[in-house]
């Protein structure tokens, strides 16, 4: 966990005392098990029985507790190391020709809860991709109008550490002076350069943890980016992993009558960007079909069968990977080249008017002196 509040740690940084750190640390112990174990624990619960919606799927009735049946007792052996480590954020830049100063920013972390085969890896693999696919395209003598920055993250599964102490380190916009009069030009936050310099965050974590359909998560401006990718344009196209024929946009949910395009919440390194700078961004994936989190992601999911194997599995010939990395790679032109940025403030209109058209429906607000009466 982060031991300085809103400011980056450094070797030198003021850091919260044992005291105030031991009011922060969660005092519940925690240990992952098996299914098996908590067969074992649940069905030896006693007390009342739970609603029914509360009856999970094992083949007993499960009961609040709190005591085991019989008096038996559980003792639990948790055994946690508290240390200083370091974490690694890795960034490469491809530097904008005519509005240098303006970034996009693609970023994934590369920890895992073990061996990450989905969890980020099938996201760090596009990510690697789409680096060298645009540093090509440098070294032949394209270059953006805008910046393009890639970025590796460490200790996501931490806390989101490594992207949220990135937003939050000091960076220095040093000049030729500085080697010649020891001077540097100006110290900023990062915090005010991503706030006015930051384009928009394109977040790569579990490209594909499910091979049904695109699951999109964003912000009303990005929505259009993205589904302007996956449609022909010219008579190109980035083709559908099962039917080369159709685009992407042709089969985005057409199995389900829907394409899944939800509000970005939190989970992922997305969240220091656009909760704390409030830059634009958005998070896609492949997944499973499912309303419920749980049911979109593989169910090996942050587990050790989590592997290389289980990757392949599901995307056997990588074609799934393939197509969100074009994906992106479309995305990241468009941000990053288009005279005007392609964002659609038509989008963000039409979702606060329904956000508003809900909270008025349900009753928490009022749109008139009338309605307000009436309420009291």
């Amino acid at each position: 966990m982060a031991l300085t509040h809103s400011s980056a740690i450094k070797r030198y940084s003021y850091r919260l005392p044992d005291s105030e750190l031991e009011k922060k640390l969660p005092r519940i112990p925690s240990q992952p098990i098996s299914a098996l174990d908590a067969y074992k624990l649940l069905s030896e619960l006693d007390g009342e029985k739970v609603d029914e919606s509360w009856q999970g799927g094992f083949n007993f009735t499960f009961r609040f507790g709190p005591k085991l049946r019989n008096r038996r007792q559980v003792k639990m052996n948790v055994k946690n190391e508290l240390k200083y480590a370091k974490v690694h954020n890795v960034c490469g830049k491809i530097k904008g020709k005519i509005e240098p100063d303006r970034f996009i920013i693609i970023g994934n972390h590369r920890d895992a809860w073990v061996y990450g085969g989905s969890d980020p890896q099938s996201g760090s693999a596009i990510v690697q991709e789409l680096a060298r696919l645009y540093g090509k395209l440098y070294r032949k003598g394209w270059h953006p109008r805008r910046s393009i920055l890639f970025c590796s993250w460490d200790g996501e599964e931490y806390g989101l550490v490594g992207s949220y102490e990135w937003v939050e380190v000091r960076i220095f916009y040093l000049t030729k002076q500085f080697y010649e009069f020891n001077l540097y030009k100006a110290s900023v936050d990062n915090f005010k350069w991503l706030s006015s310099n930051a384009v928009a965050y394109i977040n790569l974590d579990s490209g594909v943890s499910g091979n049904e359909t695109v699951l999109l998560q964003t912000v009303p401006l990005m929505q259009n980016v993205f589904t302007e990718a996956t449609t022909k344009y010219n008579g190109l196209y980035v083709p559908d992993p099962r039917n080369s024929k159709k685009t992407i946009n042709d089969t985005w949910g057409a199995k389900y009558g829907r394409k899944r395009i939800i509000k970005i919440g939190a989970g992922s390194d997305f969240v220091p960007f656009i909760a704390n700078v409030g830059v634009p961004s958005y998070f896609a994936r492949y997944c499973y079909f499912g309303d419920e989190w749980n049911k979109r992601v593989t169910p090996l999911y942050h587990s050790r069968y989590e592997t290389y194997r289980l990757s392949k599995m599901i995307d056997p010939k990588v074609k799934f990977k393939k197509a969100m990395a074009q994906i992106q790679a479309e995305v990241i032109r468009d941000l990053s080249d288009s005279v005007i940025i392609p964002f659609k403030l038509d989008d963000y209109i039409q979702e606060l008017t329904h956000a508003v058209n809900r909270l008025v429906n349900n009753g928490l607000i009022f749109t008139n002196e009338t309605d307000m009466k009436k309420e009291s």
